[in-house]
């Protein structure tokens, strides 16, 4: 079944289409966001160019002078163990590292210093326009001497009144001077020199500013950078980098500050050598008289003490000689001990001393060896008769007294052995305490003579040691190098690099389009009415809105007789165009009503009527507006009878159907004389009544009826119209208006609805917009 002669099938299917699942209409955002709003990207645009445009002319043309410094690194070659002394006082020991020498070269001292030799604290500038054209070094005037005063402001302009002399001014003309001459004013005291020829115009001077040394070095420091020129910060060549207005002044600027940085370099490098120097030197002096004491009190303690050779040499000497005298002690002891043994078993009887005598004991000598053998044989040969005999033997008794007599013999030996050894032990004891006494008083000579010659050696080293620092420090001196070279010169940009004014531009006009979609985007977000179609689609499902009706500029209500070739008039025709389209089966009543007053119900019911009296069509429009009707003033007819006449049977249904005066086609019912409950005289009956008979009799049927979303008169009339036409009006209908209206489709509570949105700004392509969806 085909969707277009059915509306009911149209509507029905427009219902189930979700809108969240529509594609995005590119197109209809464009038009939102930037056609519809063209204005405000021309408006926000020009504004910000123009802004970038003076921003451009005012800021000064800033210019990047870059040059590279090698720092030579010197290795620490020193090692924990070196003295302290060669550490710290030696000039060229330390390393000098990459990194430190960064933090120097941006040291706020040394740009102070740079400031005050270039005399950066005095400016010289021309006035052009916007700008100030820094003069530097082309000043043709300069300021030699100067003492300023109290005043805060110390900007001034000297205008030449010929070559001798000049005014000075500010603001106005305080003071006329001559060149080198030395003055005074309100200012301070100064001297102004001429360096060449000024040109004699009353519109020319020069401008000179005076700053303070501390802020024009920091502005200095602000833009100027050290940095490594290897991006893995390996290379010890370092970029330096400024940025400044006048080229020359920044390659000064670098040249003076490498110049100051390698003199400071230079003169503490000296300082140091020399204060090592001098301290060297007078401790040489002192040492060399500490050296000539400790030798002299070492040689008398010596001379005192009969010491010919060192102390430790004497212990040792007398260690070894205790040590020999115990090992003599111990030897005689022993013989003693085996004497006195060898005593006792000789002692023994007879018949028990069948032992031998051992001939190999060191205290046996030969004369008692000589004794010992023979004693040894016979106590073997008596031994061997007490085997085959006893003791009675003759031979035995005559051995026994043998044995007896050299036993005795033996003995003696021993004893006079005994005897000298005992002297030899005696004699040694003598020597070994003499020994004693002398070695415990060698730790208290030792210790004496190791204090003074300890002494004597450290105070010898210490003088060598500072003699050998007196030559390096002086050789210091006269190979003082600074470790930074310029291996670059300054050099400056062939071109500004600031401002980028291709940049800027494209910033400013960037920043334009950007504000201009930001604003429209909060204007789209807070925005409570409705301006467009595409405000409404939003909102309302797909299908039931059925065209627009453009702005009534000359507020002229019968625009589809008196403005026929005008916009609006043409939109009308379009909406007739659409409702025959949409709707092709037989419908002749069609409801018009709003959400809301002053939207515009009235003037479309009204206009839309008389199209369709202009297409031969027999029409009638009833003005069914109880509370408020406006109709009447849109076709210019003022009756005595109306709808209220009707419905409280006053009058009959055909007298109070009236022709227009100026247009007879279209007839007309009035509400008639306003009552104080009209939607209490509404009756069913006399509804049926009257729309069968509008029915029976005309071709259209366009009844205007109060705003639906205030009064619900028009909820009577639904199951009597073919056609519910809901007027919206742009800028002026909210948005809550809107969705309630669509709620009430939703719900089916208007038959075959259909809306319109009324005052659209008349663009070009809206002329025939309608009639292009109506084919």
């Amino acid at each position: 079944m085909s969707t277009k002669g059915n509306p009911n099938i149209l509507l029905v299917e427009s219902q189930g289409v979700d809108p969240k699942e529509e594609e995005v209409n590119y197109k209809n955002l464009l038009s939102v966001y930037i056609f519809n709003r063209w204005y405000i990207y021309v408006l926000l645009t020009t504004v910000f160019v123009a802004i970038t445009y003076y921003y451009v002319q005012k800021s000064p043309e800033i210019y990047e002078i870059t040059a590279k410094l090698q720092v030579k690194e010197t290795p620490n070659e020193y090692t924990p163990e070196d003295d302290w002394l060669q550490r710290n006082l030696n000039v060229h020991s330390t390393s000098d590292n990459v990194n430190n020498e960064i933090e120097v070269l941006t040291a706020f001292s040394l740009m102070h210093e740079v400031v005050k030799e270039l005399d950066l604290e005095i400016n010289y500038y021309n006035k052009k326009g916007l700008n100030h054209q820094e003069l530097y070094t082309n000043s043709p005037i300069y300021v030699d001497t100067f003492l300023l005063g109290e005043i805060e402001n110390t900007e001034f302009n000297l205008i030449p009144i010929d070559q001798n002399t000049f005014a000075f001014a500010q603001d106005s003309i305080i003071g006329r001077y001559a060149y080198g001459e030395l003055f005074t004013n309100s200012f301070g005291t100064f001297r102004i020199q001429k360096k060449r020829e000024l040109p004699i115009d009353s519109d020319y001077s020069v401008f000179v500013s005076f700053s303070d040394t501390k802020s024009v070095a920091e502005s200095f420091l602000d833009e100027f950078k050290v940095e490594f020129s290897d991006i893995n910060n390996k290379s010890s060549v370092l970029n330096l980098i400024i940025f400044d207005i006048v080229p020359e002044r920044g390659v000064d600027l670098l040249n003076t500050l490498v110049k100051k940085h390698n003199e400071e370099k230079y003169n503490k490098n000296n300082e140091i050598a020399l204060k090592t120097l001098e301290f060297i030197n007078e401790r040489l002096g002192e040492i060399s008289n500490e050296l000539n004491t400790v030798e002299n009190n070492l040689e008398r303690y010596k001379i005192n003490n009969d010491i010919t050779s060192e102390t430790t040499s004497d212990l040792n000497l007398m260690l070894e000689q205790e040590n020999q005298l115990r090992q003599d002690q111990r030897d005689l002891k022993v013989k003693i001990s085996i004497i006195n043994t060898m005593k006792e078993n000789l002692n023994n009887d007879l018949t028990d001393a069948n032992e031998l005598i051992n001939e190999n004991l060191s205290i046996i000598n030969d004369q008692i060896l000589a004794l010992v053998q023979p004693y040894n044989q016979m106590v073997l040969r008596r031994k061997k008769l007490l085997l085959t005999g006893t003791s009675s033997n003759p031979v035995i008794q005559s051995l026994n007294q043998e044995l007896e007599s050299l036993k005795s013999s033996i003995i003696e030996s021993l004893m006079n052995m005994k005897n000298d050894l005992e002297l030899q032990l005696e004699g040694i004891e003598i020597q070994y305490q003499n020994v004693a006494s002398r070695l415990r008083s060698v730790p208290r000579k030792e210790k004496q003579m190791g204090d003074r010659s300890r002494r004597q050696t450290i105070t010898q080293e210490l003088y060598v040691y500072l003699l050998r620092k007196k030559e390096e420090t002086s050789l210091s001196l006269i190979s003082n190098f600074s470790n930074s070279t310029l291996v670059d010169p300054p050099r400056s940009s062939m071109g500004p690099v600031a401002p980028n004014k291709k940049r800027m531009y494209m910033v400013g006009f960037g920043g334009g389009i950007f504000l201009s979609f930001f604003l429209i985007v909060v204007l789209e977000f807070f925005k409570d009415n409705i301006e467009t179609e595409q405000d409404i689609k939003r909102i309302l499902q797909d299908g039931f809105f059925i065209g627009m009706i453009n702005q009534n500029k000359n507020k002229e209500r019968q625009v589809v007789l008196r403005q026929r070739n005008a916009s609006v008039a043409e939109s009308f025709r379009a909406l007739r165009a659409n409702l025959q389209f949409h709707f092709r089966n037989p419908q002749k009543t069609i409801m018009v009503t709003s959400s809301t007053s002053a939207e515009g119900k009235s003037f479309i019911a009204a206009n839309l009527a008389m199209n369709f009296a202009l297409t031969s069509k027999k029409a009638i429009i009833v003005d069914f507006d109880l509370h408020k009707p406006d109709l009447e003033a849109y076709l210019e007819e003022k009756t005595e009878e109306g709808l209220s006449d009707y419905f409280t049977d006053t009058s009959y249904l055909e007298d109070i159907i009236k022709p227009i005066t100026n247009f007879p086609q279209l007839h007309f019912i009035s509400s008639g004389p306003v009552v104080a409950y009209p939607s209490e005289l509404i009756s069913e009956d006399k509804v049926t009544e009257l729309f069968d008979y509008l029915k029976s009799n005309y071709d259209i049927i366009i009844i205007d009826t109060p705003p639906i979303g205030i009064i619900s008169d028009a909820l009577f009339l639904t199951k009597h119209v073919d056609i519910s036409l809901f007027v919206m009006r742009a800028k002026h209908t909210k948005r809550e208006m809107v969705e309630k209206a669509n709620e009430m489709v939703k719900k089916k509570l208007l038959p075959n609805p259909v809306m319109v949105l009324n005052g659209v700004k008349d663009k070009n392509n809206y002329r025939y917009y309608f009639k292009k969806n109506a084919v």
